[in-house]
């Protein structure tokens, strides 16, 4: 019986294929990684879930100041039933128990910070977008995705349910005692297809 003899030339070319395979996934990889990220449809998939989060956080820091102290934020005295407030520093320095609004209502009054959220990152346009900006001057504002405020109304009147906004259109009541709407990516309300809604 004859042994058989291996060429070496062939056995180089074996291992040769190993190096050159993880090469080339490498550059796969890498060129993966730097496709920019979806501007599409997916894109606004998820930024539509990242401002129902908000909307719920917002929401569940307004029942958690409620809890607390008995009344809702802001304490105007002369604030007419249920009006919608926006996410503008006249609402958030309560919720955030911010020197701004401790200095003028105490309406924190155990400095108890309700809500907390991610820094806003610029839009390009002078504005900000997705987060919390934060400035002696301007006070704390949220901003959805798209660079709007949240609106929220309130049921200051204790009877469970807050007037619904116009655009949700059949229903004149929400059965709930906060709710919290983005106007979507185009900022309209009226459109009411693209808003994000706490309910």
């Amino acid at each position: 019986m004859e042994a058989s003899v291996e060429n070496p030339r062939s056995r180089e070319k074996k291992g040769c294929r190993g190096p050159v395979i993880a090469v080339l996934l490498g550059l796969l990889i890498l060129i993966a990684l730097s496709l920019p990220f979806p501007i599409g449809p997916p894109r606004i998939k998820i930024e539509k879930v990242v401002a129902k989060n908000d909307a719920l956080q917002l929401k569940n820091a307004v029942y958690a100041y409620f809890t607390e102290y008995r009344k809702f934020p802001p304490h105007d005295s002369e604030r007419p039933k249920e009006r919608i407030f926006l996410t503008d520093s006249a609402l958030m320095d309560f919720l955030i128990a911010s020197d701004n609004e401790w200095g003028k209502t105490m309406g924190s009054p155990r400095r108890i910070a309700f809500y907390s959220g991610k820094p806003a990152r610029p839009d390009g346009k002078g504005g900000f977008r997705n987060g919390l900006t934060s400035s002696p001057e301007e006070g704390n504002e949220l901003w959805d995705p798209w660079g709007n405020y949240y609106r929220v109304i309130m049921d200051t009147d204790g009877d469970g349910k807050v007037d619904a906004p116009a655009w949700v259109g059949a229903s004149l009541t929400i059965p709930q005692t906060v709710i919290v709407w983005s106007p979507g990516p185009d900022g309209d309300d009226t459109t009411a297809e693209d808003n994000v809604t706490s309910w």
